[in-house]
Protein backbone atom coordinates (compact mmCIF):
# COMPACT_ATOMS: atom_id res chain seq x y z
CA UNK A 1 0.00 0.00 0.00
CA UNK A 2 1.35 3.30 -0.68
CA UNK A 3 0.45 6.40 0.79
CA UNK A 4 -1.66 9.11 -0.07
CA UNK A 5 -2.23 13.05 -0.10
CA UNK A 6 -6.08 13.51 0.25
CA UNK A 7 -6.10 17.24 0.10
CA UNK A 8 -5.27 20.47 1.38
CA UNK A 9 -6.69 22.68 4.25
CA UNK A 10 -4.17 25.66 4.75
CA UNK A 11 -4.79 25.98 8.57
CA UNK A 12 -6.07 28.94 10.24
CA UNK A 13 -2.47 29.31 11.96
CA UNK A 14 1.07 29.03 10.72
CA UNK A 15 1.41 25.29 11.02
CA UNK A 16 5.38 25.96 11.60
CA UNK A 17 6.55 26.04 15.22
CA UNK A 18 10.06 27.24 15.38
CA UNK A 19 11.25 25.76 18.81
CA UNK A 20 10.87 22.29 16.37
CA UNK A 21 13.98 23.37 14.79
CA UNK A 22 16.96 21.95 16.42
CA UNK A 23 20.21 22.56 14.98
CA UNK A 24 21.92 21.11 17.62
CA UNK A 25 20.60 18.20 17.16
CA UNK A 26 20.40 17.89 13.19
CA UNK A 27 20.12 14.42 11.99
CA UNK A 28 19.39 14.21 8.13
CA UNK A 29 17.70 15.93 5.56
CA UNK A 30 16.50 15.07 2.44
CA UNK A 31 16.39 17.91 -0.60
CA UNK A 32 14.05 17.33 -3.32
CA UNK A 33 15.37 18.88 -6.45
CA UNK A 34 13.71 19.77 -10.02
CA UNK A 35 15.39 19.02 -13.50
CA UNK A 36 15.47 22.59 -13.36
CA UNK A 37 18.15 22.40 -10.39
CA UNK A 38 15.55 23.53 -8.39
CA UNK A 39 15.20 22.73 -4.35
CA UNK A 40 11.26 22.23 -4.55
CA UNK A 41 11.21 20.43 -1.06
CA UNK A 42 13.30 20.56 2.19
CA UNK A 43 12.41 17.97 4.88
CA UNK A 44 15.10 18.13 7.96
CA UNK A 45 15.06 15.79 11.29
CA UNK A 46 16.31 16.67 14.62
CA UNK A 47 16.89 13.57 16.61
CA UNK A 48 17.03 14.42 20.66
CA UNK A 49 17.01 11.63 23.21
CA UNK A 50 12.96 12.20 23.63
CA UNK A 51 11.77 13.38 20.20
CA UNK A 52 12.27 13.19 16.66
CA UNK A 53 11.93 16.16 14.77
CA UNK A 54 10.44 17.10 11.74
CA UNK A 55 10.29 20.51 9.72
CA UNK A 56 9.73 20.88 5.93
CA UNK A 57 9.17 23.43 3.40
CA UNK A 58 8.26 23.46 -0.24
CA UNK A 59 9.78 26.45 -1.64
CA UNK A 60 8.19 27.77 -4.31
CA UNK A 61 4.19 27.49 -2.85
CA UNK A 62 5.29 29.13 0.39
CA UNK A 63 4.06 26.07 2.48
CA UNK A 64 5.65 24.82 5.94
CA UNK A 65 5.32 23.11 8.77
CA UNK A 66 6.53 21.05 11.91
CA UNK A 67 6.03 18.29 13.83
CA UNK A 68 7.91 15.21 16.04
CA UNK A 69 7.10 11.87 17.35
CA UNK A 70 8.15 9.88 20.44
CA UNK A 71 8.93 6.37 18.31
CA UNK A 72 12.07 8.23 15.94
CA UNK A 73 10.03 6.62 13.05
CA UNK A 74 10.66 9.39 10.74
CA UNK A 75 7.08 8.37 8.63
CA UNK A 76 5.08 9.73 11.78
CA UNK A 77 7.00 12.78 12.54
CA UNK A 78 6.79 13.81 8.76
CA UNK A 79 3.17 13.07 9.16
CA UNK A 80 2.55 15.19 12.28
CA UNK A 81 4.13 17.99 10.52
CA UNK A 82 2.44 17.70 7.24
CA UNK A 83 -0.89 17.57 9.03
CA UNK A 84 0.15 20.30 11.11
CA UNK A 85 0.84 22.26 7.73
CA UNK A 86 -2.75 21.76 6.30
CA UNK A 87 -2.52 18.12 4.19
CA UNK A 88 -5.19 15.83 4.70
CA UNK A 89 -3.10 12.22 4.89
CA UNK A 90 -4.89 8.70 4.12
CA UNK A 91 -4.92 6.61 7.52
CA UNK A 92 -2.80 4.57 6.40
CA UNK A 93 0.11 7.38 6.20
CA UNK A 94 -1.43 8.92 9.49
CA UNK A 95 -0.65 5.73 11.85
CA UNK A 96 2.68 5.84 10.21
CA UNK A 97 2.42 3.12 7.72
CA UNK A 98 4.38 2.52 4.69
CA UNK A 99 7.81 4.49 4.07
CA UNK A 100 8.90 7.72 4.27
CA UNK A 101 10.23 7.60 0.97
CA UNK A 102 6.75 7.01 -0.39
CA UNK A 103 4.81 9.82 1.67
CA UNK A 104 7.78 12.55 0.31
CA UNK A 105 6.72 11.46 -3.28
CA UNK A 106 3.23 11.31 -2.82
CA UNK A 107 3.79 15.33 -1.56
CA UNK A 108 5.78 15.98 -4.24
CA UNK A 109 3.51 14.74 -6.70
CA UNK A 110 0.39 16.42 -5.02
CA UNK A 111 1.92 19.84 -5.60
CA UNK A 112 3.72 19.05 -8.54
CA UNK A 113 2.55 16.88 -10.33
CA UNK A 114 4.50 17.12 -13.92
CA UNK A 115 8.27 18.00 -12.52
CA UNK A 116 10.43 15.54 -13.16
CA UNK A 117 12.69 15.17 -9.61
CA UNK A 118 15.63 13.51 -7.56
CA UNK A 119 15.66 13.25 -4.08
CA UNK A 120 19.16 13.89 -2.11
CA UNK A 121 19.64 13.09 1.23
CA UNK A 122 22.61 15.03 3.89
CA UNK A 123 23.51 13.73 6.85
CA UNK A 124 26.12 15.34 9.49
Amino acid sequence: MENKILGFNPPTKDGFNSNHRKERYFWRQYSVISSELKEIVCVRFYQTNARLYCCFWINEKGINGTGYCLNFNRISAFADALSNAGFILDNFSIIGGGSFESLLDAVVKFNFPKVNYKIFIANP
